[in-house]
């Protein structure tokens, strides 16, 4: 959390998931959440292997 919403270059666009899912589709908050560890996780990998 501290690498997506404070450190990061995509901050806004997880905040604005962050609060979106938790506000107006609480039953998928997990799993908004959890897609945008994934998808910071998928950019981390593809900067070591492709770069």
């Amino acid at each position: 959390m501290v690498q997506l919403g404070i450190r990061g270059v995509e901050r806004v666009y997880y905040w604005r998931l962050f609060f979106w899912a938790l506000f107006r589709r609480p039953r998928l908050f997990p799993l908004a959440i959890t897609l945008a560890i994934m998808g910071f996780h998928f950019r981390q990998v593809t900067e070591l292997h492709v770069s």
